[in-house]
């Protein structure tokens, strides 16, 4: 689910953008974002930031082309 929600935004998005992103798309948005415990939110926010970073680097190489 997460991974689908990353997937919406841009990857010169700040890892800030995305995770309030990923918050505001939660069922009540950030009030449950609030109530998970804190190794809930880490895993979010850690997962989040991962899979940015895996469509950050898919997206170089693709427009980086072939060396």
């Amino acid at each position: 689910m997460i991974r689908k929600m990353v997937g919406r935004c841009h990857v010169s998005d700040s890892y800030e953008t995305v995770i309030r992103y990923v918050i505001s798309k939660m069922v009540d948005g950030f009030k449950t974002y609030r109530e998970l415990s804190t190794a809930n939110k880490a895993f979010i926010v850690e997962v989040a930031i991962d899979v940015h970073n895996q469509n950050r680097e898919q997206y170089n190489w693709v427009m980086g082309g072939l060396k």
